[in-house]
């Protein structure tokens, strides 16, 4: 990682406007705006099917094996994110992994709150099911869409549904009661998330529901049976314990787990691979861990 492009990622986040004062339209467009910095690879296209209901965005390059799915999470605390946002960093992973994307533009809080996110993910997945092996999919999530994705297959689970060749998170957030200590202890390194932002996310997400209900901070679900597990977060970031108590619950349920912590990174870095190296490099380890685990 240089110097320079550490920099220009803090400079790009400082520069966005203040979320305390933008509306939940202002906030998704520059979300969006946002993830502009890291463009789609060249040949990758994309179309939007629907899926029981939910619009999904196929993405595939020439060389892309489509008997492979990839369904995709993005990030963003339920409330802003789309298939836009996170377009560069899903076609990174497409390329890394071989498979086809399945991004997935489920409904956002507060205008639909859980359980909306999970019914729609879970619906892509018994869609995908129909005309796909449960050893040809993965699942990748980022931030909020980590949490929705170790939801989506705990729900699957309960529903009797097979599980998946193996899932990806990175940085997720996994605890809407934000009880990690990293979330104080990493408060002056972390640019991107804050204490007082991370606070309402599970009241609106929940609205006034409780927020530790399992399919909602997956962090308190039974994770017994999940796929084989990598889990990518920053050491400076302040959900990093989230990553690091998810990881040890999934081990002692029994899943196989990898997990790197980066130093000095923001949270989902990935999401600037345009100008940071590290999110490149991320990308390409996990499409080759699950490039490995399909079957």
């Amino acid at each position: 990682m240089s110097v320079e492009q550490i920099i220009a990622v803090e400079k790009l986040l400082l520069s966005g406007p203040d979320l305390s004062q933008a509306t939940i339209d202002e906030m998704r467009t520059g979300f969006d705006q946002l993830g502009m910095i890291t463009p789609p690879v060249d040949d990758f296209a994309v179309e939007t099917v629907v899926a029981r209901g939910v619009n999904v965005e196929r993405g595939a390059t020439p060389t892309s094996d489509r008997s492979r799915a990839i369904v995709y999470l993005h990030g963003g605390g339920y409330m802003v994110g789309s298939v836009n946002s996170h377009r560069g960093l899903v076609s990174l992973l497409n390329r890394a992994s071989g498979a086809q994307t399945l991004a997935v533009a489920y409904r956002l809080a507060p205008e639909h709150p859980y359980p909306a996110a999970v019914d729609d993910s879970l619906a892509v997945y018994e869609w995908l099911l129909e005309t796909t092996s449960p050893g040809s999919i993965a699942f990748v999530g980022d931030s909020a869409g980590g949490g929705l994705a170790v939801a989506t297959l705990v729900a699957a689970r309960s529903r009797g549904l097979p599980t998946p060749s193996s899932l990806a998170l990175l940085s997720p957030f996994v605890d809407l009661t934000c009880s990690g200590a990293s979330i104080n202890d990493n408060a002056a390194r972390d640019i991107l998330i804050k204490e007082e932002m991370l606070a309402g996310l599970g009241g609106t997400y929940l609205a006034g529901g409780d927020i530790a209900t399992p399919l909602a901070s997956p962090l308190f679900a039974d994770l017994a049976g999940l796929p084989p597990t990598i889990i990518h977060c920053s050491g400076s970031e302040a959900l990093l314990d989230d990553s690091v108590r998810l990881a040890r619950k999934l081990a002692m349920a029994g899943a196989a787990v990898e997990v790197k912590i980066w130093p000095g990174l923001p949270h989902v870095w990935q999401m600037f691979s345009g100008i940071l190296d590290e999110g490149k490099q991320s990308l390409t380890e996990v499409g080759s861990f699950l490039k490995s685990h399909f079957r």
